[in-house]
């Protein structure tokens, strides 16, 4: 697919199931593939295998570690929390009454 914006292909990879390396020639017809290719790396998709600690104050400022499976480790890689939504929780327990003396 043709991106006019950047001037070069698009090529969909989602749903690789495993990384994959190899040389990439390109057919415009899908018959005559030209002379020239480029090396071509494709990793999997990551997936998220444990979020710890998986709760924290509202006050924010807890490290949270993401294990992870797949991943291949590069200095452009992000995190997005995408859905954080308000938890309520059960109110502290009362506080037991004082003993008489």
């Amino acid at each position: 697919l043709f991106d006019a914006e950047t001037g070069g292909y698009l090529i969909d990879v989602r749903g690789v199931p495993v990384s994959l390396s190899g040389e990439l020639r390109l057919a415009l017809d899908g018959q005559s593939f030209t002379d020239t290719s480029v090396q071509l790396t494709v990793h999997a998709q990551p997936v998220a295998t444990k979020l710890s600690p998986s709760s924290g104050p509202i006050t924010g400022g807890t490290q949270v570690d993401l294990f992870l499976e797949q991943y291949v480790p590069s200095a452009s890689a992000k995190v997005r929390f995408v859905t954080l939504s308000a938890v309520e929780s059960a109110p502290p327990p009362a506080a037991a009454p004082a003993e008489d003396k």
